[in-house]
């Protein structure tokens, strides 16, 4: 067996007549081109020609890239596309309307073999994040990818699991930190390195490769936050099972245990910043704003009233906007204090496009600048709710559909971890 890693997620693990490409973005940016990528792996494409299937594990666009995924269907239009498949996401019909032919549907906690000793079983969280479990005849591993559930949860999982002998799971913030007054890096760091042993610790693997975080910030609100970002090396002191591995190396098994082969050509990428080249009216704002709290309120009905006033300090056209639910996109008085401060071109992003919310936040397109995060909070998880398709209306429809309640029922470790520790995660983790 081995495992090569391709860049930032994305990874291949053969063994015997499977090659498994797991989520490519290996060029380009994604979040309305809020991220970069850290590394340039010239030859990641090239190593995708040979693979016989392909998994990725939830939609976010620095996994499911379709510009990437275009261009490996090109090259190997016979590849298997392996889908998941859940009561609020199909990622084997999105496959197939990017012009993959060869698609699998994968349940959830429902194994297939793609080979002969070599069998997957997809383990979901309750947003968007997947874990895949990966038994081959050389070992058994764990793409835990960024999934973030709590302690409680881990520990039923792991039961579940067994024996674990490789690890994967991501050690980065990713997306828009929520902090104010913004700390200096090292502090950021050192929660980051704190969170990143609390992750691996129950779950006790022989090996663990951390990755899934070679991105970096373009936009200019969050730039910053690359001075916080860690690199694997910053790892290695917490435990001897850490394998300190780069985009572009590959992990190989010998008869001593496993070694790295490290990759001579990848270079790491000079961040650059986004420039924006479209500026909006507050008119078109306002209309394209109407529209996005109409459907705000129709998922949460009554509840959307409580909801707290968001203030935006637009910054090149110098306006400051109020947004809620019921009152609609409002100019605010002049001794209104903003919480947040934002380009209009990602103000019209985030009201018109699909999965606005969670670009806005993931692609970090804003700035705080208000200690009150409370309406900006608010705003945020009603947004990431409807687009995860897990708002007030979806959830109440979902209790009285058998799929709904096996959607639930597929989730019961971490429900219940949330239920009795009142925790969604291990530590502090910005995603």
């Amino acid at each position: 067996m081995e495992i090569e890693y391709l860049n930032h997620a994305s990874v291949i693990i053969r063994d015997g007549s499977v090659s498994l490409l797991i989520d490519p973005w290996l060029w380009g940016t994604c979040f309305d081109e809020g991220w970069g990528l850290r590394f340039t792996n010239p030859d990641a494409l090239d190593k995708t020609k040979d693979c016989t299937h392909v998994w990725v594990s939830h939609f976010h666009q620095d996994h499911f890239h379709r510009p990437t995924l275009i261009k490996i269907l090109e090259v190997n239009p016979a590849i298997q596309f392996v889908g998941n498949r859940s009561y609020n996401f199909q990622l084997d019909d999105a496959a197939r309307q990017i012009g993959f032919q060869n698609v699998t549907s994968l349940f959830e906690r429902k194994a297939i073999d793609l080979a002969d000793q070599f069998t997957i079983t997809r383990f979901p969280t309750t947003g968007i994040d997947n874990m895949l479990l990966v038994k081959t005849s050389s070992g058994t591993i764990l793409n835990y990818n960024d999934c973030n559930i709590p302690l409680f949860s881990q520990k039923k999982l792991k039961k579940r699991f067994g024996h674990i002998d490789y690890l994967l799971t991501n050690f980065n913030h990713a997306g828009k930190l929520f902090i104010y007054p913004y700390p200096e890096p090292e502090v950021i760091k050192e929660k980051l390195v704190k969170s990143f042993s609390n992750n691996y610790t129950i779950f006790d693997p022989d090996h663990i490769l951390p990755f899934a975080s070679y991105h970096y910030y373009r936009a200019p609100e969050s730039f910053k936050q690359n001075d916080a970002m860690l690199d694997a090396n910053d790892l290695e002191q917490l435990s001897s099972k850490i394998i300190t591995w780069h985009p572009g190396d590959k992990l190989q098994l010998s008869a001593s245990g496993p070694i790295i082969k490290k990759a001579a050509e990848v270079m790491m990428n000079v961040p650059d910043k986004l420039v924006r080249r479209n500026s909006y009216a507050i008119d078109q704002l306002t209309t394209e704003g109407t529209v996005f709290l109409k459907m705000l309120r129709s998922r949460f009905g009554v509840l959307s009233r409580l909801f707290p006033a968001l203030y935006v300090y637009v910054t090149d056209i110098d306006h400051l906007i109020g947004i809620h639910p019921h009152k609609g996109i409002f100019k605010a008085g002049l001794s209104t204090e903003a919480h947040i401060t934002a380009h209009s071109e990602a103000l019209h992003n985030w009201f018109s496009k699909p999965f606005g919310t969670d670009t806005f936040v993931v692609g970090a397109h804003f700035d705080i600048v208000n200690k009150n995060k409370i309406p900006l909070k608010w705003e945020i998880v009603i947004g990431l709710l409807i687009d995860n398709k897990l708002d007030a209306r979806s959830v109440m429809k979902m209790l009285f559909k058998k799929e709904g309640i096996r959607f639930l029922w597929n989730r019961r470790e971490e429900l219940l971890g949330v239920l009795f520790t009142w925790r969604l995660a291990p530590s502090y983790h910005d995603h």
